[in-house]
């Protein structure tokens, strides 16, 4: 089966929330496999690396380029809300099981329309 991924394809914009919140920017170009995560005011930056996927859902581990205070290796999974909606979740790095009790950041993004 071919999982078309091409839906993640583009710019998104949105906010993550910890126990504050902040802005986030994804760059995605499914082609080349890349996907970069922009932590917009934190002064991060991690490139994701692909693990598992659905049609709806993918799984990346996150590695970071740029920023201190961050985390490495952190789980990070994208889902699909609809063709210009995504919800993201990370979970700490030490522990890769889907818990609340893990759960590191999560926010909403919107796809960059461009005309």
């Amino acid at each position: 089966m071919t999982i078309n991924r091409s839906w993640l394809d583009g710019v998104w914009h949105g906010w993550g929330h910890t126990s504050f919140t902040w802005s986030i920017k994804l760059t995605v170009d499914s082609r080349t496999n890349s996907y970069i995560v922009d932590y917009i005011g934190l002064n991060g930056k991690s490139r994701l690396e692909r693990l598992q996927e659905s049609d709806q859902e993918i799984y990346f581990r996150e590695h970071l380029i740029e920023g201190e205070d961050f985390s490495d290796q952190d789980l990070f999974v994208i889902s699909k809300i609809d063709n210009n909606r995504l919800e993201f979740i990370a979970f700490d790095d030490k522990n890769t099981s889907n818990s609340n009790d893990n759960t590191i950041g999560t926010g909403i993004m919107i796809k960059q329309i461009n005309n």
